[in-house]
């Protein structure tokens, strides 16, 4: 089994007619996490019924048991705590609909653990990353030129969706833990990837997976639809301003944020904005080169 990274997955069934595709959807998640890769997952089961547990697959799943549900940035740190006291030196930290494109067309896909594992020690210049969210950035057009084939390629960004984030073990680095921030009720990845930022610490996207989510926004999302998130999402990034006002932070007049700022102060100069590791056992190529 992998020594250097294990899996997190917060789990929340509703408690409505649609518990019961939800589970659904989460159980297709587990088999597919432990299908393609050989990571432990660690299951937060909030409000489970006896009958709802996976097996533990010979030991590959354990849980921990919440009678209540909590809000998503307690229920991160609940499992941040214990995966910054774990020997391992990253983890895959996900709601329970969170999996990967899997395919000869989507690059690594699940591919990117083993492949990452296989020299763990050539991603000590990255702290947080996440991959592409295809609902956001486009990546076929990138993908035409073959160093996306040969390499990891991490560019500097700050799209902290939390539904699945690689989160780095902090204390092995002898640094002081990140912990998500309760005050933010549904920006919390992002003023965690923002936090992250703040403490010298360098984020990324990676372009070799590509997230693929079960529940679309809907009856069975936790959030509900989109249309009604806008109002939320402007109020919260004013906090996170007042947070990060210091370090230049500031917002838009569209109620985005302007991090042009904060990102020069704190991003560690040792650490390019573009990063390129060769998969393993493959040539470096240079990035550019066409097929």
């Amino acid at each position: 089994m992998n020594q250097h990274m294990i899996g997190y997955i917060i789990s929340c069934l509703p408690s409505n007619p649609m518990r019961e595709k939800r589970l659904k959807i989460h159980n297709q998640q587990i088999d597919e996490w432990t299908t393609h890769t050989d990571i432990h997952l660690v299951i937060l089961a909030m409000g489970y019924h006896p009958n709802e547990y996976h097996s533990d697959l010979g030991g590959r799943i354990r849980y921990i048991r919440l009678d209540q549900p909590v809000p998503p940035a307690e229920a991160r740190n609940i499992c941040l705590k214990d995966f910054y006291s774990s020997g391992y030196r990253w983890a895959a930290l996900m709601d329970n609909d969170a999996t990967l494109y899997h395919s000869p067309s989507h690059n690594s896909g699940y591919g990117f653990i083993e492949e990452m594992s296989a020299q763990i020690g050539s991603y000590d210049k990255i702290s947080l990353f996440y991959p592409v969210n295809p609902m956001q950035t486009p990546f076929n057009k990138r993908w035409r030129d073959t160093s996306y084939a040969r390499n990891h390629i991490f560019e500097r960004g700050f799209s902290t969706k939390g539904t699945l984030l690689f989160v780095r073990n902090f204390p092995q680095f002898g640094q002081a833990p990140i912990y998500f921030d309760p005050a933010f009720s549904l920006m919390d990845d992002n003023a965690f990837g923002l936090d992250v930022l703040a403490a010298g610490q360098p984020v990324f996207q990676n372009w070799n997976m590509v997230l693929k989510e079960l529940v679309e926004a809907g009856p069975l999302s936790a959030f509900g639809g989109t249309e009604d998130r806008r109002p939320l999402i402007v109020k919260e990034n004013a906090q996170m301003v007042i947070k990060h006002q210091g370090l230049g932070l500031r917002q838009k007049k569209t109620g985005s944020l302007n991090r042009i700022v904060m990102v020069n102060k704190c991003w560690p100069r040792s650490v390019p904005q573009l990063l390129v590791i060769k998969k393993p056992g493959l040539a470096l190529p240079v990035l550019g080169q066409t097929a």
